[in-house]
């Protein structure tokens, strides 16, 4: 769909909303799915149908409908997964973390890989956003079982745990040195070693 008429729609979306002031939740959630179906919804254009906090119990609500999606990513379940997980992240919508913590532990979910690490990567993500100390515990599982192509995965979670993790860590800082030594490629660890030298000058 064109981005003008994509941004027209959703406009209209918004403007439905403030004149009628009485949907049900049921009938919220409706709106939301639909805006998100338009558009790559930023934070604050969500906000402009409704307060964060009922933004954020439908987009919750609408995770948990779709949490299993297994279908292609161009196919609305997947594509409201994606962007429930991401826009609760920015939202830092508490409530969001144990389901997302829960997709982001399902190595394998998918049969196609790309998929499968894209949706991780954005639950990853989103935890960071909500609160990187309480789901320390996914993230460096998440970290510990990714694969040799999900760098962009491995990335986030050690770039989101520089201020986190702490000497009862040990472990697990020197799995991510070790590891990052061992990426495929030179810029890969590079990208590792600043990360590394990052964590090492945090008190």
């Amino acid at each position: 769909m064109n981005r003008l008429l994509a941004r027209t729609i959703a406009c209209l979306i918004c403007a439905s909303v403030l004149v009628s002031g009485q949907d049900t939740p049921a009938e919220f959630e409706k709106r939301v799915v639909d805006y998100l179906l338009l558009i790559e919804p930023e934070k604050g254009d969500l906000e402009r149908i409704g307060p964060p906090n009922e933004i954020g119990d439908a987009l919750l609500r609408i995770l948990e409908k779709n949490r299993n999606a297994r279908d292609r990513s161009e196919h609305p379940g997947m594509q409201l997964k994606a962007k429930s997980i991401k826009i609760l992240g920015r939202l830092k919508e508490r409530k969001a973390g144990p389901i997302i913590a829960s997709i982001l532990v399902r190595r394998g979910f998918h049969t196609d890989s790309n998929v499968d690490r894209s949706i991780r990567t954005g639950a990853a993500l989103a935890l960071i956003d909500i609160d990187p100390k309480e789901y320390k515990g996914a993230l460096i599982q998440a970290y510990d079982e990714t694969g040799p192509t999900e760098f962009a995965l491995r990335r986030g979670i050690a770039r989101g745990l520089i201020n986190v993790v702490d000497p009862s860590d040990s472990a697990f800082i020197f799995r991510l040195e070790l590891r990052g030594r061992g990426e495929r490629t030179a810029s890969h660890r590079a990208q590792m070693e600043e990360i590394v030298e990052m964590r090492r000058r945090v008190p």
